[in-house]
Order: C-alpha cells, then structure tokens, then sequence
C-alpha cells in the first residue's frame, strides 16, 4: 500500500489491503500520526531514564516498550510501576530520573518555533513502535521496511539522532 494524496481532492487515499480503500484529508493523516508518535515519545523518555538509572546501577534492566499497547494513561502508568520496581528500583527514583529527562528536553526545544519542537518529538519518539502501529492504522505492508531501514541507518539524520539521544539524555557514548 502506498499513500498517495489526490490531486484534485486534496485527500490522501490509502489502499490497506484488508483495510476499505479510504480517503483523509491531509490534516486528519498528521493528527492520527501525531497521537501515535507523541505516546511513543513519552516511551521513549521513560526508555531514556532507565537507561541513566541502568548506568548508575539503580535499575536492573532497560525499559522498552513501555507505550506500545492501546492502554489507557492510568494503566500504561500501572504498568511502567510494576517494571519498574521488578526492576529493583523505586518508583520515586524513576520519577525523580523522567523529570530530569524530560527538563533536559523541554530545555532543549525551548528556543525552537513549534516545527521544530515537533520534528524533535519525532525523532526522539521510539520509531520502531510509532512504525508499526502507523502501518497497523492504514494497513501498510512491511515490505519496503528493509530497504528504507538501510537509508535510514547510513543518513545524516541516524547520525543526528545518535548523537541527539546521547548529549540530550547524558550518556556517554562509547566507541
């Protein structure tokens, strides 16, 4: 399936195989995958804050799909409390590590126009998650994932990101 938007309708029309043939309006395609990728940013940060407590020895473990179901916020947070302490850690100590993620982040995108802002939500967002439930939302096919991985990991953008993720959550990266 590939998007492709009307010429003359404005709409973006998506054939999702099993999914009915459809057509949406540019604005409601980027609103859909706005929700999804904004819940896989939050992921993320809550990802990038057990990877510090993981480097101070504070947590056993890494958190990683913490957003990827369809839970509300009180269970998604329910659940973020149990791997949390499963994982040898209190749960005031984790909250204490997301602020200060999220503080470095917010700082971060403080002088930036909302474009930006958003761009950076993105491309801190875990992609792998935000990917699949895009292709689960308009029945892309998988097919093309593979080569567009490869572009993606050897671009200027990989690049950007790595050393994104690393001076925005502290890291040091090793070489």
């Amino acid at each position: 399936m590939r998007p492709e938007q009307g010429r003359r309708s404005g709409l973006i029309s998506f054939d999702g195989g099993k999914h009915a043939r459809r057509r949406e309006k540019p604005e409601e395609v980027n609103e859909k995958v706005s929700l999804i990728v904004e819940r896989q940013f939050l992921g993320a940060l809550c990802k990038y804050a057990s990877y510090l407590l993981h480097a101070d020895g504070k947590i056993t473990g890494v958190l990683s799909g913490t957003h990827a179901n369809d839970a509300s916020d009180a269970e998604i947070k329910k659940l973020l409390e149990e791997r949390v302490l499963k994982g040898s850690c209190d749960w005031q100590t984790f909250e204490s590590e997301l602020d200060k993620v999220r503080e470095h982040v917010v700082l971060h995108m403080e002088p930036m126009d909302e474009n930006g802002k958003t761009t950076t939500r993105w491309r801190l967002a875990d992609g792998k998650i935000a990917l699949k439930k895009v292709q689960h939302t308009y029945g892309i096919n998988a097919t093309w994932e593979v080569p567009l991985a490869k572009e993606v990991a050897h671009s200027e953008y990989a690049r950007r990101f790595r050393e994104d993720l690393f001076r925005l959550t502290n890291i040091q990266a090793v070489a």
